[in-house]
């Protein structure tokens, strides 16, 4: 008798606290609160999402393209139940913090540095930049302007994925562009491969690209003479398309793609990383990934060895990527990371219109 009557109260409870909570709230507090538990759900899933490969975690994969959104939305919730004086705003801050990584490699608060410690000689500045085969996104040439706003960065070595100029100039004509820069490793566009260049000051001491299986992409390799004792191995990173454009977005069989081509981004990262952890010197990634932050894909190349420039010398939103009609700017897909033996003393995003990617540019001191 005992036992009936206490799992009757305990079901009485049960449905009693939520009949109690819907009686003593507006309905804008009912609709607030199931967004905000949502939006939490989603922020977990997105926390988690980076350690997990995403061919065994697709509802993670979707949470963190979400990300962006959840986050500016959970901070609104804050904000609110902050007002309201109710315990809910627990749910949008816990959202906020475990997600605290992608946050950081997102957006800093520092502002630009107006003057450097080191001078010229003491730094080395490097270019990350998806070219869209210099292609602007009106399709018109583009690789005059690529020209002048990298001779105006005066950097020391440039990465170009893409690197092709749709059948319109010879791999000749390319390199001329670019002859301010006598060492240079190209790997030339086919019907397989998508071109990729590194363009150096320094010493080319060695290279090598790496394509990847059924796929046009891979990632392009130069050990660079920096100084008598000092040899850098750049890796230039082109990781496999997301295959969704403003376009096609709604399209299932697109999704269905999408989902297909972060499983083969998670696959050509362990194969990056893999060259990361068999280099024995000093290593810069460069390159387009197509995956934010919050991926697999960005925590498997980073690695505990490898630091994010952004994170250490950027300032304000890091968005990298020049499509979907402005949205596409809250995504942060390229990056250029460095072993723990370089400083990071200034990062920047230009909002360049040339490309359907925006450059990075990263100014290193290395510190042994």
């Amino acid at each position: 008798m005992y036992k009936c009557t206490f799992k009757h109260n305990i079901f009485a409870l049960i449905i009693e606290l939520p009949m109690k909570f819907l009686k003593t709230r507006n309905v804008l507090d009912i609709i607030a609160g199931i967004l905000t538990f949502f939006s939490f759900v989603f922020a977990l899933l997105s926390s988690i999402s980076p350690f997990i490969h995403p061919a065994n975690f697709k509802i993670g994969l979707f949470a963190s393209i979400l990300l962006p959104f959840t986050l500016l939305f959970s901070i609104l919730m804050l904000v609110y139940w902050l007002i309201r004086k109710e315990w809910l705003f627990l749910l949008p801050l816990i959202s906020i913090v475990i997600n605290s990584g992608f946050l950081i490699s997102t957006f800093q608060f520092r502002s630009e540095p107006k003057f450097s410690i080191y001078e010229e000689n003491e730094t080395l500045k490097i270019i990350s930049y998806n070219v869209h085969e210099f292609m602007h996104i009106n399709s018109q040439l583009s690789i005059g302007r690529v020209r002048e706003f990298v001779s105006n960065e005066n950097a020391d070595i440039i990465c170009f994925q893409e690197f092709d100029a749709s059948n319109q100039l010879h791999i000749n004509e390319l390199k001329n562009y670019f002859d301010d820069y006598p060492y240079y490793a190209i790997s030339e566009s086919n019907n397989e491969n998508i071109g990729m260049a590194i363009f150096s000051r320094y010493q080319i001491i060695n290279w090598r690209k790496i394509n990847f299986e059924n796929t046009g992409n891979g990632y392009l390799w130069a050990d660079i003479k920096i100084a008598k004792r000092l040899s850098v191995r750049v890796i230039n990173v082109h990781l496999q398309t997301t295959s969704l454009g403003q376009q096609n977005l709604a399209e299932i069989s697109r999704l269905k793609k999408f989902i297909s081509n972060s499983s083969i981004r998670a696959l050509q990262s362990e194969s990056v990383s893999n060259l990361i952890d068999t280099t024995s010197h000093s290593i810069i990634v460069c390159g387009d990934f197509n995956d934010s932050p919050s991926s697999y894909t960005y925590e498997k190349i980073k690695g505990k060895s490898l630091i994010d420039g952004f994170r250490e010398a950027g300032y304000g939103f890091g968005g990298t990527f020049n499509g979907f009609k402005g949205i596409g700017k809250l995504y942060r897909i390229d990056y250029i990371f460095h072993s723990r033996d370089f400083l990071s003393i200034k990062y920047t995003t230009p909002h360049i219109n040339i490309s359907d990617h925006f450059p990075v540019i990263s100014e290193l001191v290395y510190q042994n």
